[in-house]
């Protein structure tokens, strides 16, 4: 009898430990998983700030502490996940990546004219989202004070110029087009954007004389060709 409850004792204490370990290694699981979950996340959502500034940027320093972040983020999706082939691969392309920036051969492609609003839009939101992610870089200590406020003066210059060149492109178009009232509202947004502009402009009372002249001419363009056209209209002139 004391050999039927000793074996039983033992049994209950084996199945405590054995629900234990099974319990710690779920919750570890769990954790993991959680933390893989956000890290993907967090990673996906500087990719794709990443990209957005390879493709309008002309120069390489925001990408680079874009991408340092990448790394960083691989390498600590990597340490929790070592044997994860997903990982592994993602983190040798990165490695690979950034050797090509420093080195040159990757250059931001300095794509910063866009053909409507809408993409002007999409990427004033972008560029609001750069300067949030690289303030939390400096927040949390990854991105030096002095290299945050050079980011952040080039990022003004950046905004000022997609949207300052943006609105030109296509103020041209509407002149081609020959839709004067367009372009004249483009135009005043490209006056707009010098106006308020903080970042340094080189003739920038000059260039908002210029813009003001322009639209004043086509401003009289419109009302000649509409007295022109409300003439031919009471005189039934075709």
């Amino acid at each position: 009898m004391t050999a039927f409850i000793i074996v039983l004792a033992v049994l209950m204490i084996a199945s405590l430990v054995i629900s234990g370990v099974v319990y710690t290694r779920q919750q570890a699981l769990a954790q993991r998983e959680s933390q893989t979950k956000h890290l993907k996340q967090n990673f996906q959502e500087t990719e794709h700030i990443f990209n957005f500034i390879m493709k309008v940027d002309d120069q390489p320093d925001i990408a680079i502490a874009l991408h340092n972040q990448l790394l960083d983020l691989a390498h600590q999706l990597l340490k929790i996940n070592k044997k994860s082939e997903e990982f592994q691969s993602l983190f040798g392309r990165l490695k690979a990546q950034a050797a090509e920036l420093k080195e040159g051969t990757l250059k931001p492609r300095g794509e910063q004219t866009v053909a409507n609003d809408t993409m002007l839009q999409k990427n004033s939101t972008l560029l609001n989202a750069t300067g949030q992610r690289l303030s939390r870089l400096k927040v949390r200590g990854l991105l030096p004070v002095a290299q945050y406020e050079e980011h952040l003066s080039h990022l003004k210059k950046l905004v000022f110029t997609i949207e300052y060149d943006s609105h030109m492109a296509m103020a041209d178009k509407q002149i081609e087009d020959n839709n004067i009232v367009k372009a004249i509202d483009h135009l005043k947004h490209a006056r707009d954007t010098l106006k308020k502009t903080r970042a340094d402009i080189e003739d920038k009372n000059g260039k908002i004389k210029t813009l003001s002249d322009q639209i004043q001419c086509l401003l009289r363009e419109g009302q000649l060709a509409q007295a022109v056209k409300d003439t031919s209209y009471s005189t039934g002139t075709p």
